[in-house]
């Protein structure tokens, strides 16, 4: 299982908050990353779209975690890929799910 992590406006890719929940996710056994949006401050669309291009390299399960707008562009970035069919029919997005202000989504095999 793969954790990616989209960080707020003003934070970075590997600001504390981010730290804290890569370092759980790997003492689960997830691998991490996390995506720099810095050079797209005030670009929600295209920060979405960068997420989009990170997701369809992924082949195995993934959790998306997102903090402020990262939590935004996540959200956004998963309805864009189920409108233009960039995820297969099956792929689903079943698990989603609000926790201390951070948004995660699940897809993938179990």
């Amino acid at each position: 299982m793969k954790v990616i992590f989209s960080h707020g406006k003003e934070s970075g890719p590997w600001g504390s908050k981010i730290k804290a929940m890569a370092d759980l996710a790997e003492s689960k056994g997830c691998e991490v990353d996390s995506i720099d949006y810095t050079d797209l401050v005030d670009e929600p669309d295209a920060r979405a779209e960068r997420l989009i291009a990170v997701l369809q390299q992924e082949t195995g399960p993934v959790i998306l975690v997102g903090s402020s707008m990262g939590g935004v562009c996540s959200h956004g970035g998963i309805g864009a890929m189920c409108r233009t069919g960039a995820v297969p029919a099956g792929a689903g997005f079943a698990n989603a799910w609000v926790r201390e202000g951070v948004l995660c989504f699940q897809s993938g095999a179990d």
